[in-house]
C-alpha cells in the first residue's frame, strides 16, 4: 500500500506541493490531474525518491520510500528518455537490469510484451528506427517489464493511433488485476474516468477535487439531459433549475441542478418532437474544469 500523508514541499519561497494526502491499495488507480505547474511532476519524483518532502511522509507497505524501493517501482515519463543507439532488446535489458532482474529473468517478459505490441521483428532494430508510436510502446515496456508493485504512468497515450491506445489500455487493466498499484496521470480525462477508481487535481501544489470518482459525481448534484429534436426549444436557459445549455444541429445538452428535477424538464419539452431524452451523469472533465475555476475566484 503506497500512502502518501499530508506531503509539502517547497523551492525557495514557491510552494510546490502543498499538504497532500492520498493511499493507494493493491488493484487500485488513483487518477492525478493538473495544469502545467500544478505539482504533479514533483508528487512523482517525491514518491520516486528523487525529492524529499520537506514535511508530511511517504510510505510503501509501512516504511519510509526510498531510492532502494526503485526496483518495485515502473515510471513511464511524459518526456521520452530512451537510448536512441541501443537496439530494443539492448533498451529493455538495460532497464530491466536497472530494477535489479537478470536477464535470465527478462527474457520471457520481453518475449510476452514484444509479442504483445507486435514488435518481435523489431527486436534488434535501434530505438532510433522506430516510429514515434512504437517509441512508446517501448517506453511503457520499459516501465512493467520487472513486474512492478507501483506504477506511475504520466501521459502513457502520447503519440498514439486508437488501435495500440487500446492495446495499452488493455495492459492498464490486466496489470490492475494482478495487483499493481498505479497513479495515472493524463489531460484525456475520458482516459483518467476509464480506469480510474479516484481521482486528485491539483491547483499550484493544493487539492481542488479529491475522492472516488463515482461519488464526487453523485454529490455534485447536476445531471446533463441530451435531448435530440429538430424543433427549436425556446426558453431553456431561463428555467431556474437549469445551469446551461449546449445546442448543436439537433441535440441539446441541458446541465441541471438535482434529479428532481428531470420531471420539470421534461414537461416542458414534451410538446416538441423529441427522439431522445437521456438522463447522465456530469462526465470528469466537467467537474474538473468547474473545480479548478471555481478554485480561481
Amino acid at each position: 500500500m503506497l500512502e502518501v500523508n499530508n506531503v509539502q514541499k517547497n523551492f525557495g519561497p514557491k510552494i510546490a506541493v502543498n499538504d497532500l494526502s492520498f493511499t493507494i491499495k493493491p488493484g487500485e488507480t488513483l487518477g492525478l490531474l493538473g495544469t502545467n505547474g500544478a505539482g504533479k511532476t514533483t508528487t512523482f519524483r517525491m514518491i520516486l525518491g528523487i525529492f524529499s518532502p520537506d514535511s508530511g511522509s511517504i510510505n510503501l507497505d509501512g516504511h519510509p520510500i526510498s531510492l532502494d524501493d526503485s526496483p518495485r517501482i515502473g515510471f513511464l515519463p511524459e518526456e521520452r528518455s530512451l537510448l536512441q543507439k541501443y537496439t530494443i532488446d539492448e533498451q529493455l535489458c538495460f532497464f530491466g537490469e536497472l530494477k535489479g532482474k537478470t536477464r535470465a529473468e527478462l527474457a520471457p517478459e520481453i518475449e510476452h510484451w514484444l509479442e504483445y505490441f507486435e514488435l518481435t521483428e523489431h527486436r534488434f532494430s535501434k530505438i532510433k528506427e522506430l516510429s514515434k508510436g512504437n517509441q512508446q510502446k517501448i517506453q511503457f515496456i520499459s516501465s512493467v517489464l520487472h513486474s512492478p508493485d507501483l506504477l506511475i504512468l504520466d501521459e502513457p497515450f502520447s503519440g498514439l493511433d486508437p488501435l495500440n491506445i487500446k492495446l495499452i489500455a488493455e495492459a492498464i487493466k490486466q496489470l490492475s488485476k494482478r495487483g499493481t498499484m498505479i497513479i495515472f496521470s493524463s489531460h484525456r480525462l475520458d482516459y483518467v474516468e476509464a480506469f480510474s477508481n479516484d481521482v486528485i487535481v491539483l491547483q499550484k501544489g493544493v487539492p481542488v477535487l479529491e475522492g472516488n470518482i463515482n461519488s464526487i459525481k453523485q454529490e455534485a448534484n447536476e445531471y446533463v439531459v441530451e435531448i435530440q429534436t429538430e424543433d427549436v426549444i425556446e426558453n431553456l436557459e431561463t428555467l431556474p433549475f437549469v445551469v446551461s445549455v449546449d445546442h448543436l444541429n439537433d441535440i441539446y445538452k441541458v446541465k441541471i441542478a438535482g434529479y428532481e428535477n428531470v420531471d420539470n424538464i421534461f414537461k416542458h419539452v414534451s410538446s416538441y418532437k423529441i427522439r431522445k431524452f437521456d438522463v447522465n451523469l456530469p462526465n470528469l472533465e466537467e467537474l474538473v474544469v468547474k473545480a479548478v475555476k471555481e478554485s480561481h475566484e
